[in-house]
């Protein structure tokens, strides 16, 4: 841990991102946590450092939702590390980004591997707070839920962590959804592009998307995962197709259902969890139903609820209004 605050240290004095993979290499602090992969991230560091930073939140971690990856958040990170003077971490998780792949896919091998990230790249003495959006805010909420000592704040985005009925789950045939979307991508050849361009390729997919992802943003947001490679032009996948195709379609499965339901999370606590808890969910989307806010405010001591006019990706689609949530939520602790 010296080498990495001696590294952390020199980063403070400059705003940039750092490829994660190469500080595990500086620093040689690999730990060994069996069935964990090491993440990729992007370090976003403010020029200045919070004066207040021994005793309010120091370091944000960022988790993307399923098909995205740290970049995401990227224009976001910054304004934070700007207003609040802290260091913000954009993590891509397995199968994302430029993280591993692997055959499994889960909400408990996520949580671990961002465990992992955290012994390896911040400091025990840290106020970390863990930010989470869709699937990486059932991310989140496990892994705070599971080390809330690790945590001083969390703040979910239109994410429910508990399992609902499959009935209410989003059809394949739902317009726009993943499950709609992973029926399209699953069943896509690349190996009859690798001649085209990938301006070619893209528009190729983009009109296979087309009938069950009308949605130009959500198509765009998804083809972000199709990329060449600059000296063998091969196109290929950022993200593992395979896996996520599994991941999504399990959500349908009896045991998953069954993993991560309110009754599982309240049998696991004696009392509700001291760490301050933020849910900004966007009013046209469904993912985050009265009922979820009621039963996270007997999983938690102090929750609060921000619902913008917006529809599941609430930072894309508010962004100053979003970032107004976040800064005045993380402000409240720094002046405590």
């Amino acid at each position: 841990m010296k080498a990495t605050s001696r590294l952390f240290t020199s980063l403070n004095k400059q705003r940039i991102f750092i490829p994660v993979q190469k500080i595990e290499r500086h620093c040689n602090v690999l730990a060994q946590t069996e069935n964990t992969v090491v993440l990729n991230s992007q370090i976003h560091v403010p020029k200045s450092k919070n004066s207040e930073a021994e005793t309010s939140p120091s370091v944000m971690v960022m988790l993307h939702g399923v098909f995205g990856n740290c970049r995401n958040f990227s224009a976001l990170a910054k304004r934070i590390a700007r207003q609040c003077g802290i260091d913000v971490h954009c993590l891509d998780l397995r199968n994302h980004g430029e993280s591993p792949h692997t055959t499994d896919h889960s909400l408990s091998l996520m949580s671990n591997d961002v465990i992992r990230y955290l012994t390896n790249h911040i400091a025990p003495s840290s106020n970390c707070v863990m930010f989470g959006h869709s699937m990486g805010g059932q991310v989140a909420f496990e892994t705070v839920f599971s080390h809330p000592h690790l945590f001083s704040a969390a703040i979910i985005e239109d994410a429910s962590p508990f399992s609902v009925d499959s009935n209410l789950l989003p059809k394949d045939s739902d317009l726009n959804s993943p499950f709609a979307a992973i029926q399209v991508l699953k069943n896509i050849d690349l190996s009859e592009m690798q001649n085209q361009s990938l301006t070619s390729a893209k528009k190729q997919i983009s009109q296979l998307l087309s009938n069950r992802v009308p949605s130009a943003a959500v198509q765009s947001f998804l083809l972000t995962n199709l990329v060449q490679d600059t000296q063998t032009k091969h196109i290929k996948w950022r993200c593992n197709i395979a896996a996520l195709t599994k991941y999504i379609e399990s959500f349908r499965s009896a045991q998953v259902l069954s993993d991560f339901t309110f009754e599982k999370y309240k049998q696991r606590i004696s009392r509700p969890i001291d760490v301050p808890l933020l849910c900004v969910r966007g009013a046209n989307s469904n993912y985050v139903r009265d009922c979820d806010v009621e039963r996270m405010r007997e999983l938690f001591a102090d929750v609060s609820v921000s619902t913008l006019d917006a529809g599941h990706w609430v930072h894309s689609e508010k962004p100053l209004e979003f970032l107004n949530e976040v800064v005045t939520f993380l402000q409240k602790y720094q002046q405590e």
